[in-house]
């Protein structure tokens, strides 16, 4: 059975176990509920594409608490940096090309698994004080994917998550501050590609708008 986890120390500690263990959860972020795991679990992060029924040929962002932290595990063009700098911590996901060579956090982990065959990953800083409680707790990158099946428009009600998700989910964080109303309303991040030597290209329209 899917727990239903309250924003507060105990709820959040709780959280980080599960995703140590290798689990599956569900957290608010600065946009909408993400399905979320320890990023260096391939096994999580198999568990993360089989709720989603997603393809293994799409990437899944990667949340880390800073630039300095995603500068460890991919390469920043000049473009990528200047974006990040005006639009981190914020809904802003970057595909840059990773670091072949990094670990993740405190772990022994490669970066391998959470490159295309390109060798580029999606990497992301959120102003969410719930991941970044989360990233601390954990001491590694996370996992984080809008909570819903693959096609199908994100979730925003924890019970609703929770039943759609069924007991392969091992739970659902609370957002503490922001209702499922409100969540409704709320958009992805904008995904931006960034390459040396080639033209930034927007690849998702979200909630930021890096033109403007």
């Amino acid at each position: 059975m899917t727990e239903i986890l309250k924003h507060d120390h105990e709820g959040l500690s709780r959280a980080a176990m599960l995703m140590f263990q290798g689990e599956v959860i569900v957290t608010p972020t600065d946009t909408i509920y993400g399905l979320s795991c320890d990023a260096s679990n391939i096994a999580a992060i198999n568990k993360v594409y089989a709720l989603k029924e997603r393809s293994h040929d799409k990437v899944m962002p990667i949340f880390v608490s800073s630039l300095e932290e995603a500068m460890k595990i991919a390469y920043f063009p000049e473009g990528a940096v200047m974006l990040a700098k005006k639009f981190w911590p914020g809904p802003l996901t970057l595909v840059l090309k990773g670091r072949t060579e990094a670990l993740l956090g405190n772990t022994q982990r490669g970066i391998g698994h959470l490159c295309m065959e390109d060798g580029t990953l999606a990497i992301r800083v959120s102003s969410s004080d719930t991941i970044t409680a989360l990233l601390k707790l954990l001491k590694r990158p996370m996992i984080t994917t809008s909570a819903n099946k693959s096609g199908q428009d994100p979730l925003s009600d924890p019970t609703k998550i929770a039943v759609v998700f069924g007991p392969a989910l091992a739970a659902v964080l609370r957002d503490h501050k922001t209702s499922a109303t409100e969540l409704l309303g709320a958009q992805a991040s904008t995904i931006v590609r960034c390459l040396e030597g080639k033209e930034i290209e927007v690849l998702r329209q979200g909630a930021v708008n890096i033109n403007g």
